[in-house]
């Protein structure tokens, strides 16, 4: 099952923003929407506070970058509770879990490739 992760990114932003003390000011009748917050990507802790819930498939390696190419930095076990919390569906190709497939998905501490996780 696959859908987009932009709404994903919305709310993780908006978490991160919240949980930083960085409410969004209130607007009042009649005004134009404010701009969208600018500046750098908020941090993995923050971010991780709105994940998507998934479950490994199989023994799954984490990496540091969205290929298998990227250092293996930890890994989950089978069955293993994952917290997603972005996606990359331009990463490098990999085949494993039955599927050959370019998506990867984004966690606390790197990445795996999406066709391993139940979500």
């Amino acid at each position: 099952m696959k859908r987009s992760h932009q709404v994903l990114y919305t709310v993780a932003l908006a978490a991160a923003l919240a949980s930083a003390g960085a409410a969004a000011p209130a607007l009042a009748a009649g005004q134009p929407s404010a701009a969208a917050p600018s500046g750098p990507r908020p941090s993995t802790e923050a971010r991780v506070t709105a994940c998507e819930e998934g479950y490994a498939k199989a023994a799954l390696t984490i990496r540091n970058a969205p290929t298998t190419r990227a250092t293996a930095v930890g890994s989950y076990a089978d069955g293993a509770y994952v917290c997603i919390i972005g996606a990359e569906p331009a990463g490098g190709r990999a085949t494993a879990c039955g599927e050959t497939s370019t998506e990867w998905l984004e966690v606390s501490r790197g990445w795996v490739f999406e066709p391993c996780v139940l979500h």
